[in-house]
């Protein structure tokens, strides 16, 4: 008996660690983007780098519906990490970043803003 419950508390506590991973959120720019007609920036992306080393996804929009969804399902106890330059722009407005901010405390997301901006 003493052996189940042990095996099920280290089943527990790895389950637990692997649940509170950190993911990476990386605001950047498309250098062969398309640019907005009569100049301006080129257009901005949003990296979201995953703790077991998949393939990066990529959002064209900061908060939207697609990376909500994609967050509540994978990094529900997690940390994410926000990165992005002050030489990039567009930055997120700020109501944009408070519903972020919003959407991740309801959701069980840790959020950090590691950036030199915002």
């Amino acid at each position: 008996m003493k052996k189940v419950t042990l095996t099920f508390l280290c089943l527990a506590l790895s389950t637990a660690f692997a649940l509170a991973a950190d993911y990476y959120l990386i605001r950047t720019q498309m250098i062969d983007g398309e640019y907005p007609k009569g100049g301006g920036p080129a257009p901005t992306v949003y990296i979201l780098l995953q703790p077991t080393n998949q393939q990066p996804v990529v959002f064209q929009k900061f908060n939207s519906w697609q990376m909500q969804s994609w967050l509540r399902l994978r990094a529900r106890g997690g940390v994410v990490h926000y990165h992005a330059s002050a030489l990039l722009l567009p930055s997120p407005t700020a109501a944009e970043w408070e519903g972020f901010k919003t959407f991740c405390k309801t959701n069980d997301i840790t959020l950090t803003n590691e950036s030199d901006t915002d």
